[in-house]
């Protein structure tokens, strides 16, 4: 499986504070700056590798949960041929004579299940990258001492579809989290019919890359070979000027839903913490359920 490529940044969270590491990655302001007044020093780093969570839910005594998962992976590759004539700068790009497709899913054989009073896990191996990067003030004075800002880069890549799993993994992720309510719901029982509410949610990763390469010697006999046919006589002239284009797509999308039950009557409430890794994310979800209001007595 083609890793992620680590150098390609997705989510940077900037931090104003010395020393305090948030990677929450949403309902945060973003400082606008123009990186070419600071300085960008890296000064601490961190590498996991192992089994990590990308979903989790602690529900209470009034609570069941159930998390369903899909990871998928898919690339799409098109060639086509580009010419020219010596004597122009034109060039033309004929249109497609290969393309090849595929895609890898993977998704959890059982449901991870939590009861009452119980957690559950979906996890995979892969590596989890963390940078804490200091930006200085640079002008004609020098360097200050002290940063203006930290910014924290994190990412996972290497991951292993096949590990995909409703275990429990670790939890590398750096920094402190805020908890967001997502979701409330009344409770309707424990059948299978009678779930309070579900929650959804997806990430989409798309890496384009288009590249040119000389000709191959395979493609080259037989563009010579089909030139017999007087439709495609006009390509032997071309032929030293020809090259190949290649146009790469690589897409992935993982998906988690989470299902839940709870007593009849209760108020659920489903608090959500959130973080982006590089198009895989970890969503983590405590239920707090209240039971019904009483009838006031007259």
């Amino acid at each position: 499986m083609t890793p992620h490529n680590p150098h390609f940044i997705r989510k940077t969270i900037k931090v104003k504070t010395k020393h305090v590491y948030s990677i929450l990655a949403r309902g945060g302001k973003k400082q606008m700056v123009k990186p070419q007044i600071y300085l960008a020093i890296r000064e601490e780093y961190y590498e996991y590798t192992g089994r990590i969570n990308l979903a989790y839910i602690k529900t209470d005594s009034a609570t069941k949960a159930i998390i369903n998962y899909l990871w998928e992976k898919g690339e799409k590759t098109k060639v086509r041929l580009i010419f020219g004539y010596s004597f122009s700068e034109k060039t033309q790009v004929s249109g497609e004579i290969y393309s090849y497709y595929h895609s890898s899913s993977y998704e959890l054989e059982e449901p991870a299940t939590a009861g009452r009073s119980s957690e559950a896990y979906v996890s995979i191996v892969g590596t989890l990258r963390v940078e804490i990067w200091a930006y200085y003030w640079e002008d004609d004075r020098g360097v200050r001492e002290e940063p203006e800002y930290y910014e924290v880069r994190l990412w996972m890549y290497n991951l292993d579809g096949n590990t995909l799993s409703n275990e429990k993994g670790d939890d590398p992720y750096w920094g402190a989290f805020s908890r967001t309510l997502i979701r409330r719901g009344i409770g309707k029982g424990f059948e299978v019919e009678d779930a309070a509410f579900s929650v959804w949610h997806y990430t989409l990763y798309i890496n384009y890359d288009r590249t040119e390469i000389p000709i191959s010697e395979i493609v080259y006999q037989w563009l010579l070979d089909v030139k017999v046919d007087p439709e495609y006589e006009w390509l032997e002239p071309l032929l030293p000027l020809f090259k190949v284009v290649i146009d790469h797509v690589e897409w992935e999308v993982s998906g988690v839903c989470f299902t839940i039950w709870g007593a009849e009557g209760y108020d659920i409430a489903a608090q959500a913490r959130y973080v982006d890794a590089h198009g895989i994310c970890l969503m983590a979800i405590d239920l707090a359920s209240q039971p019904p209001e009483p009838w006031p007595i007259f």
